[in-house]
């Protein structure tokens, strides 16, 4: 049976699109002195508020004492990442790690979309969707949260557990990831090596036989296992 598989050439013009509509954004960016870009207020975000919680989240610290502060305390950890370029400035870093997650999870929609049954439909969705917010993605760390959503949503069909992993991160970070696991299916329970109970139901193991919870009232010993005054009086 031949499988329906995704050519390059789709894949070619998502690419082409992707650092078409990024460079436009980029652009926008570092132009958005006038009003109605902004004014300077979205990239002063980065380079002032975003900046100044650094100064404090790299000392140990939580900025409590702005009340612009509102986010749960995996943000911290998103707002350090641009300390992993120091030879750039925070602006320019932040940038830089939000363009390569919207790359990571542009890949991963692609990879996706090219399994036998699949299309590209999502890819091409978030690659011609998010600049329709301008340049104002690559100005907040949103786009750190959605890419743990993504990745939640395409790995729970292969590994729930790893799905839910990211969730959790996401959750960790900006509080709505966690409603990905809204409507999946709950796991049933398994039978660990200490001996679980088995899911209601289920047929029970012929190497673990259901044992009596009736105990002899004189020496306290299971009913199946036989009782042990009974068996010192044969002994005898």
């Amino acid at each position: 049976m031949n499988r329906l598989r995704v050519t390059s050439g789709p894949v070619h013009a998502l690419a082409a699109l992707w650092l078409t509509t990024r460079g436009l954004m980029l652009w926008l960016l570092l132009h958005d002195s006038p009003a109605l870009l902004g004014g300077g207020s979205v990239a002063g975000e980065v380079s002032r508020l975003y900046a100044s919680w650094y100064g404090i989240l790299v000392h140990g610290s939580f900025p409590t004492h702005d009340t612009l502060w509102q986010y749960p305390p995996g943000a911290g950890a998103v707002l350090l990442t641009p300390g992993l370029l120091p030879w750039l400035t925070y602006f320019q870093a932040f940038v830089m790690l939000t363009l390569a997650t919207d790359a990571l999870v542009t890949a991963a929609l692609v990879r996706s979309g090219r399994r036998p049954g699949r299309s590209l439909l999502g890819a091409a969705l978030w690659t011609a969707g998010l600049p329709l917010l301008l340049h104002i993605p690559l100005a907040r760390y949103d786009v750190q949260v959605t890419a743990l959503a993504v990745l939640s949503l395409l790995a729970l069909g292969r590994s729930p557990r790893a799905g839910g992993v990211l969730a959790a991160l996401g959750a960790l970070v900006k509080v709505w990831p966690a409603l990905v696991l809204l409507g999946t299916p709950r796991g049933g329970r398994r039978a660990g090596r200490g001996g679980g109970r088995p899911a209601p139901g289920s047929p029970r193991s012929p190497s673990s036989p259901c044992r009596s919870s009736i105990r002899c009232p004189f020496c306290g010993s299971r009913a199946d296992a036989g009782c042990r005054s009974s068996r010192s009086a044969v002994r005898r």
